[in-house]
C-alpha cells in the first residue's frame, strides 16, 4: 500500500506540467516581466539544474502565458528553505499579474505577499514537514476556489488551516497518515468537491452531510469500512468514488437522488456478493463502475436507471446478469476479468452501444445479436485474452467498427465480411492463424503501423 500511495503522490507532483513543455513566445510579455521571471527562476533553481536547462526553458515548463498575462505559475519543483526568502522582492515586481488560474508552492511555510494582492483561483501546497506549517497568509487568498494539499509525512490530523477558506469550492487532501475527516469541515459551506486519499483513514464524520452544495465526493482508503448514514442527505451529489474496503454497498447511496456516477473499486472484502435492489432508486445514474472480488449477481432493479456506461471488473466469481438489463441505454460496456464462459445474453439488445470490452475472460464462443446490425453504432470491440475459436460470419455488418482486438484467442481465420470495414484496425497477435481471406488483406489495417495487413492468404 505504501507503494500505491507513492505512485499517487508522484502523479500529483507531476501535475499538469511536465518536462514535455510547450514552447511559448515570451515576447508576449514586456521585457521587464521577462527579466523578473528569469530572476525568480534563477533564485529558485539549484545550480545542478541550471546546467540542464536554460532559464527560458524553465519558464516554459512552469508558467503559462495567455493574452500577454501570466495565468499559471509553479514554484513547486525547485524551492528550498534557503531560497524562499529571496523571492518576495522579485515576485512583488510582477504587478501585471491580476489573476492566476493555478499556483503551485513547495516547501513554503507562508504565502508570499505578492499572492495576497492578486486573485489566485487554484493552489497546490506541498510540504514534507507540513505538520509544523501554518501557511501564514493563506486566509488572505479571498479568491481561492481550489486547493490541493499534499502532506506525505504529516501527522494523523486534518490540516486545520483550511477551515479559514470559506469560499473554497474544491479541496483535495493527499495525506498518508490521515485517520479521520473531522466535524469542523462544515465550515467550508461552499464546497462542491471533496477528495481525500490516505492509507489510514477510518472515519468520515456525519457532518459531511451538511455540505449541502457538495457535487463530487471521492474517498480512498484501504482501512475505511463504513460510511455515516447521514450521507444520504447529499441531495446534490452527482459523483461518488470509493476506493476502500466496505463490507457491503452502503445503503446511504440510495438517498443521493442526483447521483449520476458511482465508482467503487479495490474492494477485497468477500462479503459483497450482489448489487442490491436499492440501486434502482438512483434513477439519474448514468455511470456505474464496480470492482469486488466476490460479486455474483446484479439486481434487475438496475434497469430502472439511465445507465450509459457500465463497468464490472475483477470478480473471482462468474456473475449472473439479469436479462432485464437489456433495456438499459448502454453506450459503453466493460466486463473484464469476470470468469465469463459465454457472452452475456443481455448485451445483444444494446442498439446504442459504441464500445464493448469483454477481454480477460474464459469465453469459448462469441455470439452477437441475431441481427448483428443491432450494433450499428459499435466502433470498438475488445475480445482479447479469451478462448474464442471463431467470430460471427456477419460481423462485417458492424459498419462503424474501427478497432477490433482479438489477441490471444484460438482464431485460425477471420470472416470475409471483415473486408467490408475499410477503416478497421485489427489487433491480431497470439492466435494460431492458418489462413486469411484476401478481402481482409486488401482493406484491414495492422494495429502496429496503420498499414494494410501484411498477410498472404496462407500464413
Amino acid at each position: 500500500m505504501k507503494q500505491l500511495f507513492l505512485l499517487i503522490l508522484l502523479s500529483l507532483l507531476v501535475g499538469c506540467k511536465s518536462n514535455k513543455y510547450e514552447e511559448q513566445d515570451l515576447s508576449d510579455l514586456s521585457n521587464e516581466d521577462q527579466e523578473i521571471l528569469r530572476d525568480v527562476f534563477y533564485k529558485l533553481t539549484p545550480d545542478r539544474l541550471l546546467k540542464k536547462y536554460t532559464l527560458d526553458k524553465y519558464i516554459n515548463m512552469y508558467t503559462k502565458i495567455e493574452n500577454s498575462k501570466i495565468v499559471y505559475l509553479s514554484l513547486f519543483y525547485f524551492s528550498d528553505a534557503e531560497r524562499v526568502d529571496q523571492l518576495d522582492e522579485s515576485l512583488s515586481r510582477l504587478r501585471k499579474i491580476k489573476t492566476l488560474n493555478k499556483l503551485k508552492l513547495r516547501n513554503f511555510s507562508y504565502i508570499p505577499d505578492i499572492f495576497k494582492t492578486i486573485e489566485v483561483e487554484s493552489l497546490v501546497l506541498y510540504n514534507k514537514e507540513d505538520s509544523l506549517v501554518s501557511y501564514t497568509g493563506l486566509e488572505e487568498l479571498k479568491g481561492l476556489k481550489d486547493l490541493l494539499v499534499i502532506r506525505p509525512e504529516a501527522t494523523v490530523n486534518f490540516p486545520t488551516y483550511v477551515y479559514t477558506l470559506e469560499n473554497l469550492e474544491i479541496i483535495d487532501i493527499s495525506q498518508k497518515s490521515l485517520r479521520e475527516v473531522p466535524p469542523e469541515i462544515v465550515s467550508l459551506k461552499n464546497l462542491k468537491k471533496l477528495e481525500i486519499r490516505s492509507d489510514s483513514l477510518e472515519y468520515i464524520c456525519p457532518e459531511v452531510a451538511q455540505l449541502s452544495k457538495l457535487e463530487k465526493l471521492h474517498i480512498g482508503s484501504p482501512k475505511l469500512k463504513s460510511l455515516p448514514s447521514s450521507l444520504s442527505q447529499l441531495k446534490k451529489l452527482e459523483e461518488f468514488k470509493l476506493f476502500c474496503s466496505l463490507p457491503e454497498l452502503p445503503e446511504c447511496i440510495a438517498g443521493m437522488e442526483s447521483l449520476s456516477g458511482l465508482i467503487i473499486k479495490n474492494n477485497k472484502i468477500p462479503t459483497i456478493t450482489s448489487v442490491p435492489d436499492f440501486i434502482g432508486e438512483l434513477t439519474n445514474l448514468r455511470y456505474l463502475s464496480l470492482e469486488a472480488d466476490s460479486l455474483k449477481s446484479i439486481s434487475k432493479e438496475l434497469s430502472k436507471t439511465k445507465l450509459r456506461t457500465f463497468a464490472i471488473t475483477n470478480s473471482a466469481q462468474e456473475i449472473d446478469f439479469p436479462i432485464e438489463l437489456s433495456s438499459l441505454p448502454i453506450e459503453y460496456l466493460y466486463l473484464n476479468n469476470l470468469h465469463l464462459t459465454k457472452t452475456p445474453e443481455f448485451i445483444n439488445n444494446f442498439k446504442k452501444m459504441k464500445r464493448l470490452d469483454i477481454s480477460k475472460n474464459r469465453i469459448t464462443e462469441f455470439r452477437g445479436p441475431e441481427n448483428i446490425e443491432t450494433w450499428k453504432h459499435l466502433d470498438y470491440l475488445d475480445l482479447s485474452d479469451n478462448v474464442i475459436p471463431t467470430l460471427p460470419k456477419d460481423i462485417g455488418k458492424c459498419s462503424k467498427l474501427r478497432i477490433l482486438k482479438v489477441e490471444y484467442n484460438r482464431l485460425k481465420t477471420l470472416p470475409k465480411s471483415i473486408g467490408n470495414l475499410h477503416d478497421l484496425n485489427i489487433y491480431w497477435m497470439g492466435n494460431p492463424w492458418e489462413s486469411l481471406p484476401s478481402e481482409i488483406c486488401d482493406t484491414v489495417k495492422d494495429f502496429r503501423d496503420g498499414n494494410k495487413m501484411n498477410f498472404t492468404t496462407s500464413l
